[in-house]
């Protein structure tokens, strides 16, 4: 696979301008947290990601490394 250019990784974040904050959101337009936004980024540059949706919304620090 060839790695993505970062124009491409940007314009594929960007397309989800506007759309609201939920926390363990991963659907386009409907709802996304910080994670979701890399998690759907990733995946649409084609990348398989491994994705966990079981975290609080207080920082765990370990469960982040």
């Amino acid at each position: 696979m060839i790695p993505p250019s970062r124009q491409l990784i940007a314009d594929f974040a960007k397309m989800e301008l506007g759309t609201r904050w939920l926390h363990q959101g991963r659907a386009s337009r409907k709802g996304l947290d910080c994670l979701g936004l890399i998690v759907l980024t990733a995946r649409r540059c084609g990348y398989d990601v491994e994705d966990t949706t079981n975290y609080m919304a207080n920082p765990d620090s370990e469960l982040l490394l």
